[in-house]
């Protein structure tokens, strides 16, 4: 059994869905665990939810049941949440990686894994130990020298996928997954399944009409730093003429993300593009002063200078709360 252990930052799940539906195809016998919103197991086309006990789980527990009833299949393909350098160590030393993916590390302004970029690319670093190839889409200099050091250290190829500058950050799983391929079948996807996938994935990262409000909008409250933020907002601009108003919620148990997230808040009310910034929840002292920026209590009056502006709003910053979740099922 061939095993792909899939972390990072941002567009983990997403990379081992497309890295299980692209062994799929190749007619690979595949398991596959996303540790999203919901834990999930992807077996033949099927996505069965992982139910866990009320009170404290095992992690390690959960991987090696998963393990062992999936024992048969060819490659098992896992995500790693990482949430600290102890529970990083803990699935690689589960799952025994042959192959690492990281498709990007951002800045998160967490001690737990270090407090500066370089650390916390350090900390998925240093476990790369043992496997046989790192694949990677991650850009920054600083990060990939860092990676590419522990590589040459433990003896590792480092692979670095070659991704179009104008691609969406949700695609870029498609050309992830076609790097795994090659790298363990052989051959990769043929180009007319990665041109299906992606004009799949751009039906997918439209902006939508809501028929409730009468309003576009777009949900991108997942790209929780400023980074993946910034990369959202160009891809934005490339869909329409429009401008925009964002809805960003902060929560009260990230306050370091809220401080994170100001500078980027006054360079976006300094966008010409961007019409307005209504911000809600908590910490809102850290975040600069500008006319384009509102507090509000609610949803309902971003929708309200939406409908009368006739411009698109732009949920951001949190999804994980009760605020943006009933916000962004309100407007479908």
């Amino acid at each position: 059994m061939t095993s792909i252990l899939v972390e990072g930052t941002r567009g983990k799940s997403g990379a081992v869905e497309m890295i299980v539906s692209a062994l799929e195809h190749k007619g690979a016998s595949v398991v596959g665990k996303i540790t999203g919103k919901e834990t999930t197991i992807l077996y033949r086309g099927k996505r069965i939810p992982i139910v866990r006990k009320r009170g404290l789980f095992f992690i390690d527990s959960e991987n090696r049941e998963v393990l062992r009833k999936y024992s048969h299949c060819d490659f098992k393909v896992f995500e790693n949440q990482a949430l600290s350098a102890y529970t990083m160590r803990a699935v690689h030393n589960i799952i025994k990686p042959d192959v690492v993916v990281i498709p990007n590390i951002r800045f998160e302004h967490q001690d737990r894994l270090g407090e500066t970029i370089d650390e916390q690319a350090k900390s998925f670093a240093v476990n790369l130990r043992g496997a046989k190839a790192l694949i990677t889409a991650e850009k920054k200099e600083r990060v990939l020298l860092i990676l590419a050091k522990y590589c040459e250290k433990y003896g590792i190829r480092l692979i670095k996928t070659n991704i179009p500058c104008d691609v969406a950050p949700s695609m870029q799983s498609i050309y992830i997954a076609n790097e795994v391929i090659k790298l363990v079948t052989g051959s990769g996807l043929e180009q007319s399944v990665i041109e299906t996938l992606l004009n799949r994935q751009r039906r997918v990262i439209s902006i939508c009409r809501s028929k409730r409000y009468g309003i576009d909008y777009f949900t991108a409250s997942k790209a929780n730093d400023v980074e993946s933020a910034a990369d959202i907002l160009r891809h934005l601009e490339t869909l329409t003429d429009k401008t925009f108003c964002f809805l960003c919620y902060f929560r009260k148990d990230r306050s370091e993300r809220t401080q994170a997230f100001a500078p980027f808040l006054r360079e976006l009310a300094e966008n010409r593009r961007v019409d307005k910034i209504f911000v809600a929840g908590h910490h809102l002292r850290a975040l600069p002063k500008h006319t384009k920026i509102t507090h509000t209590s609610n949803g309902e009056t971003a929708i309200k200078h939406c409908k009368s502006k006739g411009v698109i709003l732009v949920t951001a910053v949190n999804g994980v709360n009760d605020f943006m979740r009933e916000v962004e099922a309100d407007l479908v």
